[in-house]
């Protein structure tokens, strides 16, 4: 605790409860709360409050600070470098003023432990010694995929478990929420999903998720009946000229049936005309998924820009 002032007397503490919460978890927000009181006895004009020490890197937003209660008309501006002011017009006699900080860690954690501290002035006065809040500290998660790959068959689900852990003895207490992407992509009967949807860490235990991915079976190929195609019926036109020919200088009965058996030819010709052009086909029915490998990344996302990944293997035969 600090007093200043030559009219009045600015005393600012720490409450028991800030920060808060501590630890911190990397995406969440910390509070630091500051009392500004006034045990003068007039009142303190031109109230300035500065909050020091701040964090500049390891930060997922802008530090913010406002006078929660008892300021009035008060404003606070934006953090320059390592220090932030408040101004308060007018502080009552016995009054108390409160200045919260909230500062917002981000992964990867930069800045751990953070600890800031915070000073004083009225009346144009000179500023008072700073006091200094208990340091917090920043926690964080990491995650891992059960098993790390595997293989299955068109058709088959596959699963995953997902589990999420403290990194430190300090525990770590957030919400993350899991979300997955594939590469390549990949034809699946329904969304991957996640159950539960949210994984929340309580204390310095794990807990975790399973993956679902539900792949669909390739459709047999199926073929047609093999049909003639014109090389079938080109041999009937020789083997009529063969005839015609043998005919030439025969009597008048070999000529006769020689020319029914041309006509036999001709009929059979005409019969075999369907089949001109075709040939063996066969009909694949698109849909499944498809043999190959797929790299699966997922995210595991806790309050502001606190994210981690870990990927998994699935192969699919």
């Amino acid at each position: 605790m600090s007093e200043i002032g030559a009219t009045s007397s600015l005393a600012v503490s720490v409450p028991n409860t800030s920060p808060s919460p501590n630890p911190v978890a990397a995406g969440t927000q910390v509070e630091f709360t500051f009392n500004i009181t006034n045990n003068g006895t007039d009142n303190a004009n031109f109230v300035q409050f500065n909050a020091l020490g701040l964090p500049t890197t390891g930060l997922a937003k802008t530090i913010t600070a406002s006078v929660t209660s008892g300021g009035g008309a008060s404003s606070c501006n934006a953090p320059q470098e390592s220090t932030l002011t408040c101004y308060i017009p007018t502080l009552a006699v016995n009054a108390v003023a409160t200045v919260q900080v909230d500062v917002t860690p981000s992964t990867p954690v930069v800045t751990t432990p953070i600890s800031i501290s915070g000073n004083a002035s009225a009346n144009g006065g000179p500023v008072g010694t700073p006091v200094g809040q208990p340091a917090a500290n920043v926690v964080d998660f990491n995650m891992t995929g059960v098993p790390a790959y595997q293989t299955i068959n068109a058709g088959d689900t596959a699963t995953f478990q997902i589990v999420f852990t403290p990194t430190s003895g300090l525990g770590y207490n957030a919400t993350i929420t899991p979300s997955q992407t594939t590469s390549p992509s990949m034809v699946t009967a329904t969304a991957p999903s996640f159950n539960p949807s949210t994984v929340t860490l309580s204390g310095s235990g794990s807990a975790s998720t399973t993956l679902s991915i539900a792949t669909v079976a390739r459709p047999v190929n199926t073929g047609s009946l093999l049909r003639r195609g014109s090389f079938y019926a080109a041999w009937l036109p020789i083997g009529g000229l063969s005839l015609v020919g043998l005919g030439i200088g025969a009597g008048r009965k070999r000529r006769r049936w020689l020319a029914g058996a041309v006509l036999g030819l001709v009929a059979g010709l005409i019969l075999l005309q369907p089949g001109c052009g075709s040939a063996s086909t066969s009909t694949a029915t698109p849909g499944g998924t498809l043999a190959g490998a797929y790299i699966i990344t997922i995210t595991g996302s806790a309050g502001t820009a606190a994210s981690h990944i870990q990927q998994v293997t699935l192969y699919v035969d």
